[in-house]
């Protein structure tokens, strides 16, 4: 076998397909060149279309900020109402409570007084009771001794009595003997 055709085989090859490829290259470049303009026409019109859609995302997005702001703008006016009105409640809640304390501390000041006052008077009464019953004991004992010096007495006239002649009964008449 002849080695020369070894080489040749693929001469032939590379000659055929060099014959193509210069003849396809042009072709090839000029659709690769359309593909490339048609590629980058694309990328404008998708460049453009999300340009589009970004500025319209950002006015969405710029219109939901400013309506999220105002919702939370209305919601922490009002919150600050509730809390202005809750704290008014609390005030006008602790000023009424305190209105109230300070009326039964007093009410509790005058009943200390008037508890003070029982208290001292009970104490007088007691004392007068005390003194009224001493004094009642005084007079009862002195009663007593009056009593006790008026039997005495009586009992010095009664013993003088019967010492006494005029005291001794009369002596009784004899019975004649008439009967």
């Amino acid at each position: 076998m002849k080695k020369w055709l070894y080489f040749v085989a693929p001469v032939i090859g590379l000659t055929v397909f060099l014959f193509f490829y210069f003849s396809h290259k042009k072709e090839a470049e000029a659709l690769a060149a359309q593909r490339k303009e048609q590629v980058e026409m694309q990328a404008a019109a998708d460049a453009k279309r999300k340009a589009q859609l970004e500025e319209i995302a950002r006015k969405d997005a710029a219109k939901k900020a400013a309506e999220r702001a105002a919702e939370e703008a209305a919601k922490e006016a009002a919150r600050k109402a509730k809390w202005d009105a809750e704290g008014a409640k609390i005030a006008a809640d602790t000023q009424e409570a305190l209105t109230l304390s300070h009326r039964y501390a007093a009410k509790v000041a005058s009943l200390r007084k008037e508890l003070a006052d029982l208290r001292a008077r009970r104490e007088q009464d007691n004392h007068n009771f005390m003194e009224a019953a001493r004094e009642l004991e005084i007079a009862q004992i002195g009663r007593h001794a009056i009593d006790m010096e008026g039997q005495r007495i009586i009992g010095l006239i009664v013993a003088k009595a019967d010492e006494s002649a005029l005291a001794a009964p009369p002596p009784l008449p004899d019975k004649k003997k008439n009967d």
